[in-house]
């Protein structure tokens, strides 16, 4: 047969015909290929179908990601291949992609340490080491380690340490709105009269983007631009002369809103000026430690370390139900009054009923009777509100039972939620608007593996569902076609 005769033949035009739908074919899956791939990076397709959607980010981080104008740079200390064979830390990994789908300025890398140890050197004033996290924006820097993105619980009797839930939103969310915030709420640490402030108390305070400065309140001013004074292990009494201070701060010009902590000493109990002080604001502080008698209510069965319970709601959104304040050797408290004067007290925190009070000069063989055992206030807020160009205006007095509290052994520790609980409390009573609470992702019961996501449906669809049926479609076609030949 001629070639001329072959093209004009049926054979040579159905088999061109199958040619034609078999390359068409072929490039509507590489189509297909090429779009999903462009859609799933491009756009946030994923929406997380596990039961507590733990890797799905809060509509507070998507709304602030999505206004996000500064560049924000992730640095993990870690082998990010590690990330995939952990569960909870793919769950971390999974947070950080979300983030990546909502913003073009962020940008995520991976440092591993043992493969790249002299890295390290670009943040040598933060030190980090493997599992932290370097979180930086125009040259402001936060450094987070991988345990603050979770919610631990601990065995009382058996110390055993465990996960339940992951606030890695909260915390990494916090963390870019502190570096890319322009104003900072700034804390006065004050001293000169023997305070003692743990340096990790001051590590929280810093790494959660707050300004700090200490001021020696015995010769300077408290400054006037400071939305926190803070008072810790205070051992000698102030004079009237300093406390006046006080009352300047608090007082604010008669503008108010400024708020004063304060943790008394564990064993300075002859402070007439400053219980005065704290007396017309209605809390008095005892020179009794508090004690536990009932086992559940302790610590590593330590006596002096105790839970305390929530007599409140404030400042507790976001805190797992679990989780407790830990009150070390703490000091009591007592309300002098509900409401005085325009001051108004609320007990936040507060000792069981089977704690029990030791007095300073207790004998050694000393044992508490039934009056000796009662609840008992662990930390306490005094507000003085007033009306400032018709709105209303409040200063805040706080007091902790325990600056023990405050160690850097508690602030570290996930299974109490020490702080947890101050960093609300401060961001609430100084109106901290570059910091945000989103509820922790429950971990109990979850396969925390591949999750069922929109994209691993889409995809998923495609070629194992749309592809095949075309290419049945398409041989169905030809078969019927070559039939009639």
């Amino acid at each position: 047969m001629k070639m001329k005769e072959w093209f004009q033949s049926k054979q040579a035009r159905y088999g061109g015909m199958s040619a034609a739908i078999t390359a068409v074919f072929l490039i509507v899956i590489v189509l297909t290929n090429i779009v999903a791939s462009v859609l799933t990076d491009k756009f946030p397709l994923t929406a997380d179908l596990t039961k507590n959607q733990i890797y799905e980010i809060s509509d507070q981080s998507v709304q602030f990601l999505s206004q996000l104008e500064k560049p924000v740079k992730l640095t993990v200390f870690m082998d990010e291949k590690q990330a995939d064979t952990d569960k909870y830390l793919l769950q971390f990994k999974r947070v950080i992609s979300q983030y990546e789908q909502y913003t073009k300025n962020l940008t995520v890398t991976f440092i591993d340490l043992l493969s790249n140890p002299g890295y390290a050197s670009n943040y040598a004033d933060l030190n980090p080491t493997d599992y932290d996290i370097i979180v930086e924006s125009d040259g402001k820097t936060r450094k987070v380690n991988i345990n603050d993105l979770f919610n631990f619980d601990s065995n009382p009797y058996t110390g055993e340490t465990v996960i339940i839930s992951s606030k890695a939103d909260q915390v990494l969310t916090s963390a870019m709105m502190g570096v890319t915030s322009d104003t900072a709420v700034k804390a006065v640490l004050l001293t000169g009269h023997g305070e003692t402030v743990p340096d990790g108390f001051k590590n929280l305070l810093t790494q959660n983007n707050f300004e700090l400065e200490e001021q020696n309140l015995a010769t300077e001013e408290i400054d006037p631009q400071a939305d926190l004074a803070i008072m810790v292990g205070t051992s000698r009494d102030p004079d009237e002369t300093v406390l006046k201070k006080l009352d300047t701060f608090l007082e604010n010009g008669k503008n108010y809103g400024k708020t004063l902590f304060y943790a008394p000493a564990t064993t300075a109990y002859d402070l007439p000026n400053l219980d005065a002080f704290l007396a017309e604001w209605g809390i008095e502080v005892t020179p009794g430690i508090l004690l536990e008698s009932d086992a559940k209510n302790i610590f590593n069965a330590t006596p002096a370390l105790c839970a305390v319970e929530y007599k409140a709601p404030d400042y507790t959104d976001g805190l797992p139900a679990n989780n407790r304040f830990a009150s070390y050797a703490g000091r009591e408290l007592n309300l002098l009054f509900d409401t005085q004067d325009g001051y108004q007290t609320t007990e936040l925190l507060s000792y069981y009923d089977s704690a029990f009070v030791v007095p300073p000069d207790a004998a050694e063989d000393w044992a508490p009777t039934d009056a000796d055992i009662h609840a008992a206030p662990a930390m306490i807020r005094s507000s003085y509100a007033k009306d400032v160009n018709g709105k209303p205006s409040v200063s805040n007095v706080l007091v902790a039972a325990s600056s023990a509290s405050l160690d850097e052994m508690f602030l570290t520790n996930k299974s109490v939620s020490n702080a947890d609980y101050l960093l609300c409390a401060f961001n609430t009573l100084t109106n901290r608007g570059n910091a945000v609470t989103i509820a922790p992702k429950d971990l109990g019961g979850d396969e925390l593996g591949l999750s069922n996501m929109v994209q691993a449906y889409l995809l998923g669809g495609i070629f194992t569902l749309l592809l095949p049926l075309a290419v049945l479609i398409a041989g169905v076609a030809v078969w019927l076609h070559r039939r009639h030949l």
